[in-house]
């Protein structure tokens, strides 16, 4: 990873791009990031009904 991607890298995760940060541990917080937010996705997918689990007496007006 070269110094244009890790500075790249460290703003779009908000940190700070003259900080001391191993491209290693960057690699690991944005995995870690895009894990929770692929799960926050999911969650809030389910969260959501969905036409087919609906009680086919219910109404949607």
């Amino acid at each position: 990873m070269d110094r244009k991607e890790l500075i790249a890298l460290k703003l779009q995760m908000g940190i700070n791009p003259f900080m001391q940060v191993s491209p290693n541990i960057l690699r690991a917080m944005w995995h870690q990031l895009n894990i929770e937010s692929v799960n926050a996705r999911r969650n809030q997918s389910s969260a959501m009904p969905h036409p087919n689990s609906l009680d086919p007496n219910h109404l949607v007006v």
